[in-house]
């Protein structure tokens, strides 16, 4: 068996970020020394080896990989991960070398390999340890990054979204958006109605600027949120800890 790996030089000289970012992925797990070939795809060069394959296999990403068995057959994967998963390491093994699992989840080590791994990687750990029984919290902008790492993960994954029925509609437009583009399911989960009613009824829609919002909140917020994660074994969500330095400051990667 003979590994290729195509990366892409841009149009303006520069290296490809995603392929350079896969290369340390490889090397960091120990991975490089089985990529047998090197392959570029020069943007300014339709007659580049790299671009030749890519026509041919009428791939646009970067970077791919074409795994060549001794009989003649071809297997091309343009995710990373699913690569890694799928070619380089056999079952057995990555069930063994794994730190977190559905199972056995521990904090401290999660959190202590967490801590030497980039973002996309761990979200991988966590999508290979819960499968689909990892879901993404997705509420606007900043978390479609979550949901474009996971997908070019190529790991499984879900995701929902709290619907607090005040939304605007420009973020109804956006889930569409984010749905069609990904091509996924996005679970939309909104206040329970025999919570909401009465709540209405009685203090109207903007209660919260009279006493607060915790008991607004809690129906439109933290019950679908329970819904949402019933049966559930992890959860992702993105917090930055420049937000709220005094809140957020010493957020650990896993709790």
């Amino acid at each position: 068996m003979s590994i290729l790996m195509i990366k892409k030089i841009l149009l303006d000289g520069s290296p490809c970020g995603k392929c350079a970012q896969a290369e340390e992925i490889l090397k960091k797990r120990g991975f490089w020394n089985r990529i047998d070939q090197v392959v570029i795809a020069d943007e300014t060069d339709i007659n580049s080896e790299g671009m030749k394959l890519a026509a041919e296999k009428n791939v646009k990403l970067a970077p791919f990989f074409i795994i060549r068995d001794d009989n003649g057959d071809e297997r091309l994967y343009t995710r990373v991960f699913e690569f890694i998963k799928k070619e380089l390491e056999s079952e057995s093994a990555a069930q063994d070398t794994k730190s977190v699992d559905s199972v056995n989840f521990d904090v401290s080590k999660a959190n202590n390999k967490f801590a030497g791994l980039s973002p996309i990687e761990i979200l991988s750990e966590a999508q290979n340890a819960f499968s689909e029984n990892l879901t993404l919290a997705f509420s606007g902008a900043e978390d479609v990054i979550l949901i474009d790492m996971a997908s070019n993960n190529g790991l499984p994954f879900s995701v929902f979204c709290l619907d607090t029925s005040r939304l605007h509609s420009s973020t109804y437009k956006y889930l569409d958006t984010v749905r069609n583009h990904y091509g996924i399911s996005l679970e939309v989960f909104t206040p329970s109605p025999e919570l909401l009613e009465p709540f209405l009824r009685e203090k109207g829609m903007n209660s919260f600027y009279q006493d607060g919002h915790s008991e607004c909140c809690g129906i439109r917020k933290v019950e679908p949120l329970g819904r949402a994660l019933k049966g559930r074994e992890a959860w992702a969500t993105g917090l930055r800890r420049d937000q709220s330095p005094s809140t957020r400051g010493n957020l650990m990667y896993s709790e």
